[in-house]
């Protein structure tokens, strides 16, 4: 199996995950942010999709993670996530059949350089590259959404916000305690 390969089905294990919690998740606990400064499981199930969104259009050979749409139908209707979730998962799995080929793909950011000024930056990355890069992103916001569900009294499988290297170690690790 290729790198691809195996990144492409670590990035659905984590959407079939993201599947489950939205067909689990009241209306209510989906949406709910504790206050202003907190945000509700939505938004970061929000962020993350608009990460694959970029991903997926790697056939303009441009993946660029700074240009998204916030506020929309995705943090105020789990519905709406789960149908978002099932299409970026649907696009996965036909790349595990037919990989795209970006003769040259460039990542795209915003960086504010020493002097406070704020310019566009431009480097060459992988479709492996970019397959680890959402994966790791996607943990890291299931992480939060773990502890905002679980706040709210939610039960949220052990693993869900756990990389896969921790899962392994602690795997590995089981008889020793």
């Amino acid at each position: 199996m290729t790198a691809e390969g195996g990144l492409l089905r670590e990035n659905l294990t984590l959407l079939n995950q993201l599947s489950q919690i939205l067909r689990g998740i009241e209306d209510h606990l989906y949406v709910k942010a504790e206050d202003a400064l907190t945000s509700s499981a939505a938004k970061h199930v929000r962020h993350l999709l608009n990460h694959y969104d970029a991903l997926i259009k790697i056939n303009s050979g441009v993946v660029d993670y700074e240009t998204r749409e916030r506020g929309t139908e995705i943090e105020r209707d789990r519905h709406i996530a789960l149908a978002a979730c099932e299409r970026v998962m649907a696009t996965l799995e036909g790349w595990l059949n037919d990989l795209p080929v970006a003769k040259e793909l460039r990542v795209e950011r915003l960086i504010r350089f020493s002097d406070g000024h704020i310019g566009s930056a431009s480097y060459a990355s992988s479709l492996a590259r970019e397959l680890d890069f959402v994966h790791q992103h996607t943990v890291h916001h299931f992480a939060l959404i773990a502890v905002i569900l679980r706040r709210e009294g939610m039960t949220v499988p052990a693993e869900f916000g756990m990389s896969p290297s921790t899962l392994r170690f602690q795997a590995a690790n089981a008889d020793a305690v």
